[in-house]
């Protein structure tokens, strides 16, 4: 099981006690006492099915100094633990601005570095340099330089540590330009030295052995093909066997991609249509994987070709703690909402013209739909052919619906596609009023 680390943070059950595993021996002479209060810390031992010992009675908070056996660890704190995989945009690569490089960390939130080390958690979370983990080097990784480093972990934990108040630890095991193939857990048996998955399960056991959640921004490496057509299967195997390893219904926030700057555009490559395939599939993912949630990243700035800048990456942050919060414990006084939701279209006629209107439902909004200026992003093209073949001229906001007003007959639209967000580089600006963007969508047959 794991073992105990000077500055980590140890996941609490449901009664706010943390459960530490020690191998070998029962411990005979153990304490603990906390650096905020002198009131006595109770602690019991019992020993494991699996012959290991499970150390119980720490309450969630910290820092501690716990002794075992002479043995002294410092700054050890209870609270929730998190994983953050995938690739580059997890990684993060956006540019540091001055608030970044001035921020030294919050005490109760702590990152697992790569080179398995805790401490403040700070940019940059991912330094695959100095990996401990072999897979890393093998893969390419070098030094991550300073100045672009910010990636959507830090804003998460100490988001989660403003909703639930108690200590947040994130096990940084995200590597830039990975496939799904990549991550498959069918390598795990190559343990960290050959396998992103290994290097993940290795870093999860040495570390506690428990975790309250997975934060994940993977896809990109995928919108091409054959990959795309295979990744919902790739992404099901993956995500059960996160939950076979890492512990029972282990909740799962992931992002829909976002895009990526493409000076041409070849009408006859298939990419536009695999990035659209890959957030249609991250969209629609929840209903294959139970205790999953999507938060859209399509509304997000760049810093470079494919990487969301730091204003971005604090955002999407924050909006996947708002996701993560709301499954775990639903809304109360944070007020947190599921991301917003495609809920179902209408066709109507339109009684001036006789051409058609069709109003999109959406749900899980903070207030009503916004987007600051006309509404971008909408298509609705051919069944097969052109997918630049658009009939919409005008799209309008009112409360939770988008109604789109098009060039067609209401029964000419039988069979055409509907898009939001269609290609490898969308212009797209709507959300609710808490600025949370709609997902990207497409194809759904009319």
């Amino acid at each position: 099981m794991g073992k105990i680390k000077n500055g980590m943070v140890l996941q609490r059950n449901r009664d706010d006690f943390c459960e530490a595993y020690f191998g070998g021996e029962e411990p005979k002479e153990i304490s603990c006492k906390s650096a905020k209060s002198d009131e006595p810390i109770v602690l019991s031992t019992e020993k494991t099915g699996s012959g290991n010992w499970k150390l119980a009675g720490i309450p969630a908070g910290g820092p501690y100094e716990l002794a075992a056996d002479g043995q002294i660890y410092q700054d050890v704190y209870v609270g929730d633990v998190w994983i953050l995989g995938g690739q580059s945009n997890m990684e993060g690569v956006g540019w540091l601005t001055p608030e970044d490089e001035q921020f030294s960390g919050h005490p109760d939130v702590r990152a697992l570095y790569m080179d398995d080390s805790w401490g403040p958690a700070r940019h940059p979370l991912h330094n695959l340099g100095i990996a401990v983990d072999g897979v890393h080097a093998k893969l390419g990784a070098g030094p991550r330089p300073m100045f672009n480093s910010a990636g959507p972990g830090l804003e998460f934990a100490l988001k989660m540590k403003d909703f639930t108040g108690v200590p947040q630890g994130v096990l940084c095991c995200a590597h830039g330009g990975t496939s799904m193939e990549q991550w498959s857990p069918s390598l795990k048996s190559l343990g960290g030295g050959g396998s992103l998955y290994g290097a993940m399960l290795r870093r999860f056991l040495d570390n506690g052995a428990n975790v309250r959640g997975m934060f994940w921004y993977q896809g990109c490496s995928d919108a091409g093909l054959p990959m795309c057509d295979l990744f919902v299967e790739r992404m099901k195997e993956f995500v059960g066997h996160c939950r076979s390893d890492f512990g029972g219904r282990l909740p799962f926030v992931q992002v829909q991609i976002a895009r990526r700057y493409v000076e041409t555009s070849d009408k006859d490559s298939p990419m536009p249509g695999c990035w659209a395939a890959i957030r249609e599939h991250q969209r629609a993912m929840h209903a294959q994987i139970p205790d999953l949630c999507t938060v859209s990243a399509i509304d997000k700035n760049l810093d470079d070709l494919i990487h969301l800048s730091s204003a971005a990456q604090k955002k999407l942050g924050a909006e996947a703690a708002e996701a993560m919060y709301f499954m775990l414990y639903g809304t109360d006084e944070n007020s947190c909402l599921p991301p917003p939701a495609f809920a179902g279209c209408k066709i109507r006629e339109c009684e001036k013209t006789g051409l058609a209107i069709v109003d999109l439902k959406y749900e899980n909004l903070h207030g009503g739909l916004a987007s600051g200026s006309r509404p971008a992003g909408f298509l609705i093209t051919q069944a097969e052919g052109e997918p630049y073949a658009q009939y919409i001229f005008d799209a309008r906001l009112c409360q939770n619906t988008v109604s789109l007003h098009t060039m067609l007959a209401p029964q000419a639209l039988s069979g055409l596609r509907l898009y939001y967000a269609y290609g490898i580089d969308p212009y797209c600006n709507v959300t609710d009023m808490a600025k949370r963007p709609i997902p990207a969508m497409g194809p759904i047959c009319l």
